[in-house]
């Protein structure tokens, strides 16, 4: 397998235009995204590039170091939609980016790594890794819920639920998740050709640059998003996220940690000190803006203090 690159969008948070475009949404601050990049340094050493989408010329400081590569908007949105940002345009629009390798992850904002983290939590013999599980779809962020809801329909449009079944079944019935095997098997019995849900597990997303091509060269989703800010009724990256799911080019693993979603400050300490939690996604805008409060500083710089004392 070649290389995986990571990707994480940043947008500053200062400016009326790009703050609406987060609106029940997460996001890394200056603090978050240096605190991120620190973390892939010090548990994912094997990962070669960092790829930082961003609207803040400021950042180019970062890619001082060799695995970091600064796109700019620019580089893969039109100029009016660089204009005035959609995060969930930006999330449809990563597979754009320049040299970008075919197996990549895409954190969303708000996701931070907490331990030593192996490649194979994200692919395994070159195929991205999923908890394929299916479920109702049950969110308390509206936006996030809406999103979900919109991809289901979307795809309900193009595939039919039992034939995907049918085609897919050696990984939407495999035995390496018995857990995820048992709840499709289950569902499987209800007798309705619409997608009604897959269980979210918060975790980053691992995609093929190639088959996210496919998806627009065959399906496309032209103008679906709304043109500036967030809409109840976009499109983002889990349609690419859940198209690998409908084409069954993934394969079906337990992913052994807890949860990743962290809601409160001390969810965060609880979540933090379980040995086998690696990674955890920061569901409040609260916890993000403190971000380095909570983590505290001496985690953030532990790689510069390491490298010091070598």
């Amino acid at each position: 397998m070649d290389r995986i690159d990571f990707v994480v969008i940043y947008l500053t948070e200062n400016e009326e235009s790009t703050s609406k475009s987060f609106i029940g949404r997460n996001y890394y601050n200056k603090d978050g995204i240096r605190l991120f990049l620190k973390e892939v340094e010090q548990f994912c050493p094997w990962v070669e590039r960092i790829y930082l989408i961003t609207d803040d010329n400021d950042l180019y400081d970062l890619a001082a170091e060799d695995k970091v590569h600064i796109v700019l908007l620019s580089e893969i949105l039109t100029e009016e939609e660089a204009e005035y940002p959609n995060i969930n345009t930006i999330e449809l629009n990563i597979h754009k980016i320049r040299d970008l390798a075919e197996h990549f992850v895409y954190f969303s904002p708000g996701t931070y790594i907490i331990r030593p983290t192996e490649k194979e939590l994200f692919f395994e013999k070159s195929l991205p890794c999923y908890h394929v599980q299916t479920d109702f779809v049950c969110d308390d962020n509206r936006m996030r819920r809406n999103i979900m809801i919109n991809t289901l329909l979307f795809l309900s449009r193009h595939f039919n639920r039992h034939h995907v079944l049918k085609n897919t079944g050696k990984q939407m019935y495999s035995m390496h998740n018995i857990e995820a095997s048992f709840w499709n098997l289950y569902f499987s019995f209800i007798k309705r050709e619409s997608f009604f849900g897959f269980r979210e597990d918060f975790l980053p997303a691992p995609m093929l640059k190639s088959i996210c091509e496919d998806f627009f060269r065959n399906i496309g989703i032209e103008d679906h998003n709304s043109l500036h800010y967030e809409s109840d009724f976009d499109l983002n990256h889990l349609v690419l996220k859940y198209y690998h799911y409908v084409k069954g080019i993934y394969r079906q693993k337990r992913i052994y940690q807890e949860e990743a979603r962290v809601r409160t400050k001390e969810e965060l300490s609880q979540k933090a000190d379980y040995k086998n939690m690696k990674i955890v996604f920061l569901d409040s805008v609260e916890l993000n803006e403190n971000i380095a409060s909570y983590f505290g500083s001496d985690k953030a710089y532990k790689t510069e203090k390491r490298k010091d004392r070598s």
